[in-house]
């Protein structure tokens, strides 16, 4: 009669140690692909906002978007500016969808908070709100300045940046994480879009204090 072997306790113990072992080594590195998936999707949606500008300058003078012209604006809630300034490529229908201004790295973007803010109108009304809900706190070029030869299209260099997902002043990312393994993502004059990693900023800040 044929016996059936069973496994002992060890043993047992054994093979779940070893699977233990190997998901522990195995989930920084899916936790890292799945991250620079949502780090390509965030430059892409940065390209699409360059090709924003470009029709946006097509039809107001070679500017990417309004310079800023209420002094009071920008003094108070430079933050809500920038928001409101990016919302006019929506609102005047040079973007389809809202979606590119979200960062999916952010812990706001799974808190519901997505779905909720892109419904909205974004109109001035909604700024206060999408400041806090949806999870990117965005720094745009020249709207820390009145002078509109810092929004000129033609005149941008493939150097000089247009706009980033997140504020890169050295003030402000000290003690912040960025949020796609160590960097931050931008958009430059040319239009092409990539990430630089935080150490490099905070050791060049004049280079990235583009307001």
């Amino acid at each position: 009669m044929k016996t059936t072997e069973k496994f002992s306790l060890i043993e047992l113990l054994v093979v779940i140690a070893v699977i233990s072992i190997l998901v522990s080594l195995l989930l920084p590195a899916l936790n890292k692909a799945r991250e620079k998936g949502r780090q390509v999707r965030c430059i892409s949606n940065q390209k699409t906002i360059g090709q924003s500008c470009v029709l946006y300058a097509e039809d107001f003078e070679q500017m990417i978007w309004p310079r800023i012209t209420i002094e009071t604006d920008m003094q108070n809630n430079l933050r809500r500016t920038h928001w409101k300034t990016l919302a006019v490529h929506y609102r005047n229908k040079y973007l389809p969808s809202p979606q590119y201004f979200y960062c999916e790295s952010h812990k706001h973007f799974s808190s519901g908070k997505y779905e909720e803010d892109i419904k909205m109108d974004w109109n001035r009304e909604t700024m206060d709100s999408l400041k806090y809900n949806i999870g990117c706190s965005w720094q745009l070029r020249g709207t820390g300045s009145f002078s509109p030869e810092l929004l000129l299209l033609p005149k941008m260099k493939s150097t000089d940046i247009i706009c980033s997902e997140y504020s890169i002043h050295s003030w402000y990312i000290g003690p912040f994480t960025p949020p796609h393994l160590g960097s931050f993502n931008l958009l430059y004059g040319d239009g092409h879009a990539g990430s630089v990693l935080k150490t490099y900023i905070q050791a060049n800040p004049a280079k990235y204090n583009f307001l």
